[in-house]
């Protein structure tokens, strides 16, 4: 029995092994950082984010393939895990503060994936599909309160620019209401919920109001990186280098844990699909992920940075 449960370790050490040599290839070949090197906290998170990714992949032949709503929800998760391989991408390339701007739109479009395919996905998707025409529109509307009365070859051109805008939205319109008809969906009049509310449905609310509060701060270049640099400059000693380790360190947190949202959304792709070998993938995944994150955390605090993201 004993030598039984060695064999089987060794065949599961090996298969890991086997499995995490594909995910970095593939990660090379998507990225086109062929001969980087990656340090090993880059390649655990590479490794922990694709392996459930491509076994969905290679479990969606299963599903329902006359139902669109499957192929929109594999589309989702599909931008989710293009947008991961950026990120990641950009951290390889040690432009971690970069990075962190691609972690946003990377928790957003996880946590709208996961709201989504967590209940009535049709009918959420429809909301998703109308909200966006609706807020264009609003869009529209702005774009054109703000050329006022205005005449000229300039302003006109703006004008028409609207009108053509409004064409495709009524377009979109149409594509809608008849995916709805074809479908023979039910649909309400309620509106899409925002980020907020979408997330609190799937219990992250306390990284919205933290992580997620930072990454919108690296998003829109607001002044706490200059102001931290500016008051660096201003002490001496090696405070410029420990707000360097300090921020990078915390880069890689915001980015782990944009990660972990993403593996979630797959989990919970999994749930909806039943495939529980997706779910018991991304939850190893999300794990190791964790377990990751724990230890890059106390890090931030004591202004160094973690050893096994250095190349």
């Amino acid at each position: 029995m004993r030598y039984g449960s060695i064999l089987s370790d060794a065949i599961v050490r090996a298969h890991e092994r086997r499995s995490k040599k594909i995910c970095i290839q593939h990660f090379r070949n998507v990225s086109g950082l062929t001969d980087a090197k990656l340090s090993e906290g880059s390649q655990a998170t590479i490794y922990a984010i694709t392996t459930p990714y491509i076994m969905l992949h290679e479990r969606f032949r299963e599903v329902d393939q006359s139902n669109p709503d499957n192929g929109n929800i594999l589309k989702l998760i599909d931008r989710a895990y293009e947008t991961a391989i950026g990120a990641l991408t950009l951290t390889v390339l040690n432009q971690i503060r970069e990075a962190e701007v691609l972690a946003r739109t990377l928790y957003e479009s996880s946590a709208t994936c996961h709201y989504i395919v967590t209940k009535k996905p049709s009918e959420r998707l429809v909301n998703y599909f109308r909200n966006y025409v609706a807020t264009e529109r609003k869009q529209n509307q702005k774009w054109l309160n703000d050329l006022g009365n205005e005449t000229g070859q300039w302003q006109n051109e703006h004008r028409q620019r609207i009108r053509d805008k409004e064409v495709a939205l009524k377009g979109y319109e149409k594509f809608i209401d008849g995916h709805v008809e074809h479908q023979n969906l039910s649909v309400g009049t309620s509106s899409f919920p925002n980020l907020f509310e979408r997330v609190s449905e799937t219990s992250h609310k306390v990284n919205y109001r933290t992580v997620y509060a930072a990454m919108c701060s690296q998003t829109h270049h607001d002044a706490e990186d200059i102001l931290n640099f500016y008051i660096a400059l201003s002490l001496s000693g090696n405070n410029y280098e420990d707000l360097e380790n300090e921020a990078n360190c915390f880069g890689i947190y915001i980015i782990l844990t944009a990660m972990v949202e993403f593996v979630d959304a797959l989990k919970a792709i999994g749930l909806h699909f039943q495939f529980s070998t997706i779910q018991e993938e991304a939850e190893k995944s999300k794990k190791s992920l964790l377990l990751e994150t724990s230890k890059v955390a106390p890090l931030i605090e004591q202004f160094l940075f973690p050893d096994n993201w250095r190349v």
